[in-house]
């Protein structure tokens, strides 16, 4: 037996559109689509995927995020525009004493950080900075581009990242983590439970969080609010599906889905096109089965624990 020993198979946007419009039967092996086709086509299978990840599909899209904490802030906003908040986020500690008014800082390592990143200083006034990487570090010393407001001693906390996240779909698990690396469960609560807190102001330790997803950026509600700012909050988010956008683009889909986003796109071209009703049935019985059979693996795998019933009836 000869076997490739490649498992790279993938397909382009157009490729799948293509493909959609063969299995609705619309077009042949022969013909040829003309940019309007794909135009309908693209916009449909983007509203396809949107509308697979409002239902909870994608296993793949959770990710690990972390989240600095800010002084007295009781809510962040998580996205494009919102606070620090990043899947790349590194962390290292001011070695030597910094100045108010300096424009470079000694860290104990540079592991990690590049020109143009985001970075943040813990300050001896409690607050932290935020700007930017000037330039490559050098040795361990790192140049900002704004000088420091205030002092920032010894073992002061330096956070570092490229990129904001997108908006959260939702938050799946949260852990308060402190300068030791220690990580304490924090609980993901509901609008409901958050908003009925008798003084969210409270000033402690975080136990709980609770997110509300919005629309351009969503905002993570904190409690109590913690002001060391050597802690941050690391947790578990579902990430937006990404869009397709150019014809050369890959789903954003492990390739087990690929024959549900076919007859999934392929039932919609099939309205679209009008495609006679006996085949419009057909492809929705096809689109429903590819789609079990793409969700049977889109499963978690975790651990199931049976316990003694003590208080029998």
């Amino acid at each position: 037996m000869t076997v490739s020993g490649v498992s790279t198979f993938s397909m382009t946007m157009n490729d799948l559109i293509y493909s959609s419009f063969q299995l609705a039967e619309i077009i042949s092996s022969t013909d040829i689509l003309d940019a309007a086709d794909y135009a309908v086509a693209k916009s449909a299978l983007n509203m396809m995927v949107k509308a697979l990840q409002s239902r909870g599909y994608g296993i793949w899209l959770n990710q690990l995020v972390t989240l600095p904490m800010a002084k007295d802030k009781r809510s962040y906003l998580l996205g494009p525009t919102g606070d620090h908040c990043s899947a790349n986020m590194g962390e290292t500690a001011i070695a030597t004493a910094a100045s108010l008014g300096d424009s470079s800082i000694e860290v104990d390592s540079i592991t990690g950080v590049a020109s143009g990143q985001n970075i943040g200083i813990e300050l001896d006034d409690g607050t932290m900075q935020w700007t930017t990487v000037n330039g490559a570090p050098s040795g361990t010393t790192v140049t900002l581009t704004d000088v420091l407001t205030a002092a920032s001693g010894v073992n002061r906390v330096v956070f570092f990242y490229a990129n904001l996240i997108a908006r959260p779909l939702e938050v799946l698990e949260a852990r308060l983590a402190d300068v030791n690396g220690i990580e304490t469960p924090l609980l993901v609560v509901g609008r409901q439970e958050y908003m009925d807190l008798p003084l969210k102001s409270s000033i402690g330790k975080g136990n709980q969080v609770s997110y509300d997803a919005q629309m351009v950026n969503g905002v993570l509600y904190a409690w109590t609010v913690d002001n060391d700012l050597s802690d941050r909050i690391i947790m578990t988010i579902k990430r937006p599906v990404y869009d397709f956008v150019n014809s050369t683009d890959t789903p954003d889909f492990p390739v087990e889905w690929y024959e549900a986003l076919e007859a999934g796109l392929a039932e919609r071209l099939g309205h679209k096109f009008k495609v006679p009703a006996q085949k419009k049935a057909e492809l929705m019985v096809l689109a429903k089965q590819r789609l079990d059979d793409a969700d049977f693996y889109d499963r978690e795998k975790t651990s199931i624990f049976f316990t003694a019933n003590m208080n029998p009836r």
